[in-house]
Parts: structure tokens; C-alpha cells; sequence
């Protein structure tokens, strides 16, 4: 399968954080036709790199379906993507498909979850003490808006929720690790906040900030702290 290159680029801003969102300039889709033609977009913006078999995309939303009436709706989910997102006079530009497979053209959709892992791998390449590091992570951060589409089931966002799940944590470990460095502990109690709801998080570095509040001589926050990072 190849991308249609004559195709006017259309790039869609996908939301997947927290709920599905698609944004085009002023054109704003938090509503789908169906509930599983959102998620069939979304399917296909996690990995946008890697086609998806028609196999698997019926297998994943109408697994108890006869092979024909699976294939008839991954027909019309896909038909009514592509009313909502190619423009008439530049078909083929977000969905590229043939008999066997279906993806998304080159640069058709920039996802949340994309920038966030981008964030990610690029801090790994800074200095940890330095300001960029930080800020990107502050950014990373902020685009975990919520789990991965919420309300969706199945092993084809169950795995990758998880995984974000994970990499938000790992983020959130960091940010307070500068921050302690930094002998910030307000600001690290503040990160640590939005953390103890998660697990494993909770004890581990709900007590550890305390600790190392405690060991910087802050003993004075103690009651206080406790509060703010068992508040929930």
C-alpha cells in the first residue's frame, strides 16, 4: 500500500489524551458518526508509520460479525472518515488503503501521543540539569491530559494505555527528581500532588519526596506536606 503523494498534505491535530479530539484550523471534531469510526481513526493515528491489515481493524471493532457484513462496516467507518476529514478536491489525503490494508498518508495527522513520547526521547539527550530538560518534560507532562481513550476496550488500546500510563509516571519521577536537585520541594511536592493518585506512585514517591524534604532540613513542612500529597 502507498500513499497517495499527489494529494493535497491535510494535517489533522489528534487528540487521544483524555478523549479523542481532531483539530484543522478552525475545524473542531469531537463527535463521530459512530463511536468506533472515532476509534478507528484513532487506531490508525497510534502508529501512523505502520498500515493496519482490513483483517485486523474488523477483527478489533466487529469481531463477532460475519466476513462480509465486517467488511461492509469498515467500508462505511472509513467512508465517513473520509467525508469528515479530506477535503473534495483532495481525496486520498488523510486515508490511504487498498484491498488488503489501510493506513494514513504521510503527515496526515500529528497526534498528543506522538509529541509526548517525542518530548520524552529528546529530554534523554539533554543534560538533566540544564533548563531545556526540564522544560520539556513540564510539556510532556502536561499533554498526558487523562488516559489513552477513555471508554475504548480491547488489546489494541488496552497495551498502549498502559504503556503512556507507565511513560506519564516515568515523567512525573523525573520532574521531581530535578526538582529535589533543583532543592525545590514545593515545587516537587506540587508534581508529587498530581502523582499519588497513580500506582504505584503513591507510597513510593509520596514518601520519598517527604524523606527528602526532611533530609534538605525542611522537617518544618512535614504536617502540611503530608496533607497535600495525601489529598485526593
Amino acid at each position: 500500500m502507498s500513499a497517495n503523494t499527489t494529494a493535497t498534505p491535510v494535517t489533522w491535530q489528534l487528540e487521544l489524551l483524555g478523549g479523542l479530539r481532531a483539530t484543522r484550523g478552525r475545524r473542531v471534531l469531537t463527535r463521530f458518526p459512530t463511536r468506533k469510526t472515532g476509534h478507528v481513526l484513532a487506531m490508525l493515528s497510534l502508529h501512523p508509520e505502520r498500515p493496519r491489515t482490513r483483517d485486523a481493524v474488523i477483527d478489533a471493532f466487529w469481531p463477532d460479525s460475519a466476513p462480509a457484513a465486517g467488511r461492509n462496516s469498515l467500508s462505511r467507518a472509513l467512508s465517513a472518515l473520509r467525508r469528515l476529514l479530506e477535503p473534495a478536491d483532495a481525496p486520498g489525503s488523510v486515508l490511504v488503503s487498498d484491498r488488503h490494508h489501510v493506513g494514513l498518508a504521510t503527515g496526515a495527522v500529528e497526534t498528543d501521543v506522538a509529541r509526548l513520547r517525542a518530548a520524552w526521547d529528546a529530554a534523554g539527550r539533554l543534560d538533566p540539569g540544564g533548563g531545556p530538560y526540564l522544560d520539556l518534560l513540564l510539556g510532556a507532562v502536561e499533554l498526558y491530559r487523562g488516559e489513552l481513550l477513555p471508554g475504548a476496550d480491547g488489546d489494541w488500546v488496552e497495551a498502549e494505555r498502559a504503556s503512556l500510563a507507565r511513560l506519564h509516571v516515568r515523567i512525573l519521577e523525573h520532574i521531581v527528581e530535578r526538582h529535589m536537585g533543583d532543592g525545590n520541594a514545593r515545587a516537587a511536592v506540587g508534581v508529587a500532588r498530581r502523582a499519588v493518585a497513580a500506582e504505584p506512585l503513591r507510597e513510593r514517591l509520596g514518601e520519598d519526596t517527604l524523606a527528602r524534604c526532611l533530609d534538605q532540613g525542611r522537617a518544618w513542612k512535614w504536617p502540611s506536606v503530608v496533607r497535600r500529597l495525601r489529598r485526593s
